[in-house]
């Protein structure tokens, strides 16, 4: 059975518009008649009950998936008995892939790239935490969404970067020449040596998926070069012939060890992000406007909004402290001995009833400096005494 617009999955998700198709079946938005949200809906391709099963047990662990940069899986659906086929409900983003990005765009900038892929390492890192490996981390894996900013980077891609399709790959593909030779076209491009030889999918093979996704991204075509068709790519890799990247400026040293042959050599998603932080930092939270920018302390409004009257007001504060503690003034109940004479000016300051020091006291620079206080006309109560009676 062939889905069409219009159509009613498990009686609740209304298919509005084809989004998406590839190897591993068909993407429909949708809406989500119970819970009144737009969805994504896939289609997978599986025609035995085997793979449907698999199919079923990796949506099962990628649910349990729960980060900003990872396409959250909402519900299964498994209706091949009835001839509606396998599918996977998963969270909605309006986004262009990497990979539509790369071929609109050709190469992008080393510093544009790393700030994608701190992002994606960050799910890697989550996932991994919790015993899960994607398969298949490629360019068209990677969803932009619209709006928002790549991790606060001046020049960064115009979205945030999400990671979708989490062990869709490792359920459908029944073994390494299936994956290699046919399915999706372009994924012998970014898989890793031990992988393309036969070995299982694992962390470091998506650390490699990851290093490969990036070079491409920034040098314009795969780490093993430009072949024709993915037999070709598929010998490249089992030899592990990787190119020497030529365009990644600051994200060479960490391409190079991504893409080490030896497994083991390889940083974990961990250490990747963090190096990639280094390359692209977050200078601001993702959607935030001005990222980038160097944050200024606001200054308010009222007398002392500008600059100078901040100055102004803190001179008017320091002679406000002088003041008080001024020896002979009446608030500190100091004896009289050391108090100046009525008409002194203080230190530094014009003498007092001058036009300057009027100028100084009044109009939009003043210093808000309170009237001195006359000496005390007779001595401070003693403290011994309780007074008359």
């Amino acid at each position: 059975m062939t889905a069409e617009g219009g159509d009613l999955v498990a009686g609740r998700y209304l298919l509005e518009e084809r989004i998406g198709a590839g190897g591993m079946g068909v993407v429909w938005r949708a809406y989500d008649s119970k819970l009144d949200r737009p969805v994504a809906v896939k289609c997978a391709r599986v025609d035995d009950a085997r793979l449907v099963k698999r199919l079923m047990s990796e949506a099962r662990i990628a649910a349990r998936l729960h980060h900003p940069h990872i396409v959250s899986v909402f519900d299964r659906i498994d209706e091949i008995d009835k001839g509606a086929g396998c599918w996977l409900v998963l969270e909605y983003v309006p986004s262009r892939s990497l990979a539509q990005i790369m071929a609109a765009d050709g190469p992008l900038a080393p510093e544009r790239v790393a700030a994608i892929g701190r992002q994606i390492a960050g799910a890697l890192a989550a996932a991994h935490a919790k015993g899960v490996v994607h398969g298949d981390v490629t360019p068209e894996n990677i969803l932009i969404t619209e709006d928002g900013r790549t991790g606060g980077v001046v020049g960064a891609l115009d979205g945030i970067a999400k990671l979708t399709d989490f062990g869709i790959a490792r359920a459908l593909w029944s073994d390494a020449g299936h994956s290699l030779s046919g399915g999706v076209p372009g994924k012998p491009r970014y898989i890793a040596p031990e992988v393309a030889r036969g070995g299982p999918l694992s962390r470091e093979a998506d650390l490699f998926s990851l290093g490969a996704t990036l070079f491409a991204a920034v040098e314009g075509h795969s780490p093993y070069g430009q072949a024709d068709g993915a037999i070709a790519y598929l010998g490249r890799a089992i030899e592990g012939r990787v190119e020497a990247p030529r365009r990644a400026g600051a994200l060479t040293r960490l391409l190079t060890e991504l893409l080490q042959k030896d497994p083991e050599g390889r940083p974990t998603a961990v250490r990747a992000r963090e190096l990639l932080g280094e390359i692209a930092p977050e200078l601001g939270r993702a959607g935030g406007g001005g990222a980038g920018r160097p944050r200024r302390r606001a200054v308010r409004g009222g007398p002392y909004g500008s600059r100078a009257g901040v100055r102004s007001s803190a001179r008017g504060w320091w002679w406000h402290w002088q003041l008080r503690w001024w020896p002979g003034c009446c608030c500190t109940g100091r004896t009289p001995g050391g108090a100046p004479p009525p008409g002194t000016a203080l230190p530094g300051t014009p003498p007092l009833g001058t036009a300057t020091s009027r100028a100084r006291r009044s109009g939009p620079w003043a210093m808000r400096v309170p009237p001195i206080p006359a000496p005390c006309s007779t001595p401070p109560r003693s403290t011994g005494s309780a007074g008359p009676n």
